[in-house]
């Protein structure tokens, strides 16, 4: 009695198959990944439809859009179509994002460079007492862990309820129907972090899937003409 010389030959050409498909499976994930984020961006710059543009624009000629990153996610200033805070609001959650929510003094530094970088004096951002006098919170429902008050601020009881970041940084309530202003909106960008999973499961995927659909009869008729299952001998 002998284990046939095939036996191990043909486990290690199924093993080749194997990786083979693997490798397959991870190319074929980045391609969907990456096209994922190329239809992120298209989306993105389709309601921009902005350039980048040069952030020591002088106040006389102030910019109407203006987008930039930070810490993964994406802020867009608009100041075409000036709105209320309410009218803001809308405007960010029907792109997709909300009105900017700040939650460090770093952010906030880059929210204030980015309404100073287009000439602005102050922007809506997503802070409301309007459910609550002094409760203030984010439009997200996100935690309040840093605020920038001006101070003697907030100052507006019952009839000054939203909030705006001045240049200087600093944060001001005021009646967010009475006055019309520009206005930031932030989105989460697409991360590797939240990629890598969707690769890993896509190699998956098609490692499963290839050889029963792809291969079929043959890999099955590979596997049994050769044996590979454990402990299978072969006589003289």
């Amino acid at each position: 009695m002998r284990i046939g010389k095939c036996n191990f030959d043909s486990r290690r050409k199924y093993y080749r198959v194997t990786v083979g498909i693997l490798l397959l499976g991870n190319v074929l994930g980045v391609v969907l990944v990456q096209g994922k984020d190329n239809i992120h961006a298209l989306q993105l710059s389709s309601y921009n439809n902005i350039k980048h543009q040069d952030i020591n624009t002088p106040a006389s000629s102030k910019i109407t859009q203006l987008r930039e990153s930070f810490n993964g996610h994406e802020y867009l200033l608009i100041q075409a179509d000036r709105r209320s805070w309410n009218g803001a609001k809308r405007d960010c959650e029907s792109r997709g994002g909300y009105l900017v929510t700040i939650h460090s003094q770093e952010e906030n530094d880059f929210v204030r460079n980015l309404v100073e970088s287009a000439g602005f004096s102050s922007a809506w951002i997503g802070f409301t007492d309007e459910l609550t006098e002094g409760g203030w919170i984010w439009v997200t429902g996100e935690a309040v862990t840093y605020t920038n008050w001006e101070e003697g601020e907030p100052n507006g009881f019952l009839i000054e309820n939203h909030g705006e970041i001045t240049s200087g940084g600093t944060w001001n309530d005021l009646e967010g129907e009475a006055y019309s202003f520009p206005y930031i909106c932030e989105w989460e960008s697409e991360t590797d972090e939240q990629s890598a999973p969707t690769v890993l499961i896509l190699s998956l995927a098609i490692i499963a899937i290839i050889p029963e659909f792809y291969l079929g009869k043959k890999l099955r008729n590979f596997v049994n003409r050769y044996n590979l299952d454990e402990g299978v001998e072969n006589s003289d």
